[in-house]
C-alpha cells in the first residue's frame, strides 16, 4: 500500500509517494493558485489521477502553513491574511479523490517527521523549532502531537523574550539581516544569511557580533522551552540548521549560563536531519496514526 504525501505551500505542492515505512520516492510539485483551497483539492485529484492502475493507494497525508482543527482537517487560519478559513479540506479532498484524507499543520508534521525518522528518534519529549524568517514550534510526546486548546500549542515564535521583542523578532534570519544592515548602512533586501556566516567565519567583526546577538536571543528562548515543557530534545530545523557547526557551540555556551545543571544535562539540543522531507514524513505519520486509531 502506498500514500501520497503533499506538503502544500504559497503557490505549489510539493508532493512523493511513499509506503508505510516511509520510504518516499523522489518529489514532483504541481502549482497552484495562491490562497485558494479548491485550486489545491483539483491539483491533488490530479496528482491521484496520474497514479491510476499503477499503484494502489491508501490516502492522502497533507501538512498545511496553517493553523489546522486536526480531527477533521479544517483550516483554522493561516500566514496569510486573505486565506479562506474554516475550509474543510480533508473531507473536500476526500470526497474529490475517493480516498481517505489527513491534514495538520507543517511544524508539527515537521515534528512528527523528525521523531519517526529523524533526529528524535528513541526521544520521550522533544520539542522541534522551525527558524528562518520566522519562528513556530512543535511539541511531540511519545509520538503524540500536543495540540493545545485552540490547536496553537508550540507557536513559540509569539513568545516575549525581552520587554518588548517577541522570539520570532529578535531570533529570526530577518532579524539577523536588519541587525547587519543597520550596522553596514545598507538596505536588508541585499543581504544573504549564507554569506553572513561564511564572513563570520573569516572573521568579519559585524558579522561576528550579530551571529552573536542572534544566538543570545535563541538562547534565551529556547531556555523557556526548557523551563516550560522540560522535554529531553530540542531539534533546530529550518534555514539555521545548515548553519549548524558555527552555531552549536556558541548557543550551547549560552545555554549553560541560562539553564540549571540538571536542566541543561538532560537536555539534548540538536540539529533536524530531515530538511525539507520531514513535513512529508510526518504527514505521513499522522495519517497512518489516524487510520490506526479509526479516526478516518
Amino acid at each position: 500500500m502506498n500514500y501520497i504525501c503533499a506538503d502544500i505551500r504559497t503557490d505549489v505542492v510539493v508532493y512523493s509517494l511513499s509506503d508505510e515505512t516511509g520510504q518516499l520516492s523522489e518529489s514532483k510539485e504541481i502549482p497552484v493558485t495562491e490562497g485558494d483551497w479548491k485550486s489545491v483539492v483539483q491539483a491533488l485529484h490530479a496528482i491521484v489521477r496520474s497514479y491510476d492502475g499503477e499503484e494502489t493507494l491508501g490516502g492522502l497525508a497533507l501538512s498545511v502553513p496553517c493553523l489546522v482543527e486536526p480531527g477533521e482537517g479544517i483550516i483554522l487560519s493561516g500566514e496569510e491574511t486573505d486565506i479562506e478559513q474554516d475550509y474543510p479540506l480533508a473531507e473536500s479532498v476526500s470526497a474529490a479523490c475517493g480516498l481517505p484524507c489527513s491534514v495538520e499543520n507543517t511544524v508539527k508534521c515537521t515534528a512528527l517527521g523528525e521523531y519517526w525518522l529523524g533526529a528524535g528518534q528513541r526521544s520521550h519529549l522533544l520539542f522541534c523549532l522551525n527558524m528562518g524568517n520566522r519562528i513556530s514550534g512543535a511539541v511531540v510526546i511519545d509520538g503524540c502531537v500536543l495540540h493545545g486548546a485552540s490547536f496553537s500549542a508550540g507557536e513559540i515564535g509569539y513568545m516575549k523574550i525581552g520587554s518588548s521583542a517577541t522570539f520570532g523578532e529578535a531570533a529570526s534570519i530577518q532579524a539577523l539581516l536588519q541587525n547587519v544592515a543597520a550596522a553596514r548602512q545598507v538596505p536588508a533586501a541585499s543581504l544573504d544569511e549564507k554569506k553572513l556566516f561564511r564572513q563570520a567565519k573569516s572573521g568579519d567583526v559585524v558579522a561576528v557580533m550579530a551571529i552573536r546577538r542572534l544566538i543570545d536571543h535563541m538562547a534565551a528562548g529556547i531556555a523557556n522551552i526548557c523551563y516550560l515543557y522540560n522535554p529531553d530534545m530540542v531539534i533546530i530545523g529550518g534555514s539555521l540548521a545548515a548553519q549548524m557547526r558555527y552555531i552549536r557551540p556558541l548557543l550551547m555556551e549560552e545555554l549553560k549560563k541560562r539553564l540549571r545543571p540538571i536542566v541543561y544535562e538532560h537536555t539534548r539540543v540538536t540539529f533536524a536531519h530531515l530538511g525539507e522531507t520531514a513535513a512529508l514524513s510526518g504527514a505521513l505519520y499522522w495519517l497512518l496514526q489516524k487510520v490506526r486509531h479509526h479516526d478516518i
